[in-house]
């Protein structure tokens, strides 16, 4: 059994982030504008200086998506 860091098990788990954020964005900004923020929320993430130390990358992702709208 191999131990996975958080960020490595996040990283397995990006495809149903993306849907996740997709309908999350799409409930509150519309189906037109969710691509543009799912992209933006994901950049956002990806620009972080501590991205690799966060213990639930799946959280800051929610918070990021959250403070966007």
């Amino acid at each position: 059994m191999t131990l996975l860091t958080p960020m490595a098990e996040f990283e397995t788990a990006l495809p149903a982030e993306h849907r996740r954020l997709l309908r999350y964005f799409q409930r509150r900004a519309g189906r037109d504008a969710a691509p543009d923020l799912v992209q933006e929320a994901f950049a956002r993430l990806y620009g972080c200086e501590k991205l690799a130390t966060l213990d639930q990358p799946q959280a800051y992702l929610t918070r990021i998506a959250r403070n966007m709208l």
